[in-house]
């Protein structure tokens, strides 16, 4: 049967492309719950880059210990906050203020000036980044001119040591944590997302940037934005509760790069909400629906697809179209990327109820990608990812975040060939429990995979 095209009804269906971007566009933000300041006084200044006010003690300790410097400016409100368990803090509730580099902290159990300290932030993020062990020591790192701690067994050596007694040492800093070795920096505006030799203390990570002249070739790592970051990150959605399905709905392929609500299938009538992503910021991008007989309804005009290089919220409806498996795709114009959703419309009659759902229907599907040998499995298992949907021999990045929110990258990206996909192969051994996310994202269009998996008993 040869294709039709139609222009009309499908142009109809998304002429509101534009729109659904800058409505989404109004729906970012990010949040900290804050409570009273620190201090009713009048003394405060407000910072006009980041729109935040430090005031009474936490200012007075901020101008007295290194200001912008060694702090960094402020980035959240004051909050009650309970500190992590020991060692990496006392576990109790304190307020506290984010500061890009650190968090102070108030303890008035202490007389001042140590009514104010810094957060163990150094330590929290070697606890949950290198629980299992940390990295070997750079051993190209020489210096003979080095102190080493007994209280923790590690020494400072050369510009880092140098730093460490310049500005603020124990009281400032900390004890030594880790050995020196290289890491790969957390993404803009946390870091720069490039690999640098660094050292943790208890409260800092020391970063060595030889592009700098001294005395700038030693910073510290934000590790306050880092923190800030994951405490307003929100866990990944949750999966609508498990339904039973005909064999034609399992049949039915998931989406690529993208997404589709209430499903996949549904019943004839039922309006359909789709996300699409990956694209290149304000390319035009066509698009076209294929129905159960194969033939095409498409039309000959393209949209802009917004700086996002994606849109949410698109809407179809399947009031009168005929029973059966339909795909829309979305093709870039100058990217080639491709978003594919798939949706099944029958009766909706379907066999009595099955097993009760197991714990691993919690994990969320592969976004255009798959997992193998399932998306739960003990540690120890040799998993693998095929990952697709991105340009011919681009170039990806990765990362993968932990079940306590931690992103933990990679210091190189990898090529692809020319089918814009590959396979990965991985090993779970000492993961502990809990969900991880994998994202692979391309460095030219933005297109990404994303894997779920959960560590199990």
């Amino acid at each position: 049967m040869q294709p039709h095209f139609r222009a009309r009804p499908l142009f109809k269906l998304i002429s509101g492309l534009a729109l659904s971007v800058s409505l989404g566009a109004l729906m970012l933000g990010a949040f900290l719950t804050t409570t009273a300041p620190v201090s009713a006084a009048d003394d405060c200044q407000t910072f006009s880059e980041t729109g935040f006010q430090v005031c009474g003690k936490f200012l007075t300790y901020w101008k007295t210990h290194g200001g912008l410097a060694q702090q960094g400016f402020p980035i959240s409100n004051v909050a009650d906050e309970q500190n992590a368990p020991p060692p990496a803090g006392d576990g109790k509730v304190h307020k506290v203020q984010y500061f890009q580099r650190a968090r102070f902290e108030e303890h008035l159990e202490n007389q001042p000036p140590y009514d104010t300290l810094l957060g163990l932030l150094g330590g929290e993020q070697v606890k949950v980044k290198y629980g299992n062990g940390l990295p070997a020591p750079d051993s190209t790192y020489q210096s003979n001119d080095c102190q080493t701690f007994a209280e923790t067994g590690f020494k400072i050596c050369g510009r880092f040591k140098e730093y460490w007694n310049a500005n603020g040492g124990l009281a400032q800093q900390g004890f030594p944590i880790s050995p020196v070795f290289e890491e790969q920096n957390a993404p803009a505006p946390a870091g720069d997302g490039k690999v640098h030799r660094v050292q943790y203390f208890q409260r800092a990570r020391f970063e060595e940037h030889l592009e700098n002249a001294r005395p700038y070739d030693v910073l510290l790592g934000l590790l306050g934005a880092e923190q800030l970051k994951v405490k307003n990150t929100p866990p990944p959605p949750p999966p609508p509760p498990p339904t039973t399905v005909s064999q034609a709905c399992k049949d039915t392929p998931d989406p690529v790069s993208a997404r589709v609500r209430p499903g996949k299938c549904v019943k004839p009538g039922t309006e359909l909400s789709i996300d699409i992503f990956g694209f290149t910021p304000n390319e035009q991008v066509g698009f076209w629906l294929t129905d159960p007989n194969d033939r095409i309804v498409g039309t000959v005009k393209t949209s802009n697809i917004g700086a996002t290089g994606a849109v949410n919220g698109l809407n179809l409806g399947t009031t009168n179209l005929e029973k059966g498996r339909w795909y829309f795709v979305f093709e870039g114009v100058s990217s080639k990327h491709k978003s594919i959703v798939y949706f099944l419309l029958e009766d909706g009659n379907t066999p009595p109820p099955g097993p009760a759902p197991t714990a691993c229907s919690n994990v969320p599907d592969p976004v255009s990608g798959r997992i193998r040998p399932s998306k739960c499995f003990k540690a120890g298992t040799v998993y693998e990812m095929d990952i697709f949907g991105f340009n011919a021999n681009e170039k990806i990045g990765y990362w993968i975040t932990t079940p306590d929110g931690l992103i933990l990258g990679t210091r190189k990206t990898y090529q692809l060939g020319s089918s814009g996909a590959t396979t990965f192969k991985d090993d779970s051994t000492d993961l502990p429990k809990g969900l991880y996310y994998w994202v692979f994202q391309g460095t030219s269009n933005g297109h990404q995979t994303v894997i779920y998996f959960e560590i199990t008993d």
